[in-house]
């Protein structure tokens, strides 16, 4: 078994959707008017992202997570758009390095890599 997508809740599927190409280097696989489909993987074996449109979005308590051997050039990128980092880019004492950032629609986004 493995994990298809994240679906995420959006007044503004466009901009989330653009934020995640942007920052991350999604690839939307298939606009439609209410949802986009993102990927980062060509042959469709790894889990991607659907943003769902919804006029009233509640806040969610979730995050999604992304590894990278490319973090500090991540972090770069992030702040020079101005988003809005959550957490600092920081080694973690068990072999992991990190930050968070917020996208425009406030979920939190974990940005690792392995040590």
């Amino acid at each position: 078994m493995r994990i298809k997508c994240v679906n995420l809740i959006s007044e503004n599927p466009e901009r989330l959707a653009d934020f995640y190409q942007q920052v991350f280097g999604a690839s939307v696989t298939s606009p439609i008017p209410h949802r986009y489909e993102l990927s980062w993987d060509e042959s469709g074996t790894s889990a991607g992202i659907s943003i769902i449109k919804c006029e009233k979005r509640e806040p969610l308590d979730c995050f999604i997570e992304f590894d990278t051997d490319e973090i500090d050039k991540v972090y770069e990128r992030i702040t020079e758009q101005g988003y809005n980092i959550v957490e600092p880019i920081k080694d973690l004492p068990w072999g992991y390095r990190y930050f968070v950032v917020r996208d425009p629609d406030g979920n939190t986004v974990d940005v690792t890599h392995k040590l």
